[in-house]
């Protein structure tokens, strides 16, 4: 991966990684919406939207799908989606909160990186790259939290539709994690997303 290469692959899965969180939020959104009724979009929504921390959004949908679906067979899905999406919320706070740093000298995968402010860069003998700091975010880190929420973003939705009688959208091929490609393989998507001839 040359150095454009891996600046374009990082900025784009930095993009997608919010837009794909973007989704999650959205999904979350739309389980209140099945615990409400949707005839009550006009209500829920700005209710939904005027809470400002993620963490209070996902406790209201738990405590009104624990009230409207609590006992159902949903009941333990919608759990394991909970417990998936507090994790993940942790990824996500990394990617906005985080400080993006170039180390040109570094090797290809890792002269980008996503930091922790205030982190101190490892002490280095001359002509030696710099050691990144503990909980640094590379373009494989990036792709992999982006994918798992883009994962968790379909998993809700196919859980709404289940809640509404409806059938699911997603197969099982596009609710399961994926091995996170090559530094090499990333570049060769970039060139076709790029409608590059490889």
């Amino acid at each position: 991966m040359t150095p454009v290469e891996e600046h374009i692959c990082f900025y784009r899965e930095l993009g997608l990684a919010v837009t794909q969180w973007a989704h999650v939020e959205h999904g979350i959104y739309m389980i209140a919406l099945r615990c409400v009724g949707i005839s009550r979009h006009r209500i829920i929504g700005p209710a939904f939207l005027s809470i400002e921390n993620f963490r209070s959004k996902l406790a209201f949908v738990d405590a009104a799908f624990q009230a409207k679906f609590g006992t159902s067979k949903h009941a333990v899905e919608w759990r394991t989606l909970r417990d998936d999406i507090e994790t993940l919320a942790k990824a996500r706070n990394r990617f906005v909160h985080y400080q993006a740093r170039v180390f040109p000298d570094a090797k290809p995968g890792r002269r980008y990186a996503l930091m922790p402010y205030r982190s101190k860069l490892g002490k280095r003998k001359p002509a030696t790259r710099p050691k990144l700091p503990s909980g640094s975010l590379f373009v494989r880190d990036i792709y992999r939290d982006s994918r798992r929420f883009a994962t968790v973003s379909n998993r809700l939705l196919n859980l709404y539709s289940r809640l509404g009688r409806e059938r699911a959208p997603f197969g099982e091929d596009f609710i399961r994690d994926k091995p996170v490609p090559s530094v090499g393989q990333l570049a060769r998507e970039i060139h076709g997303v790029l409608g590059h001839k490889l």
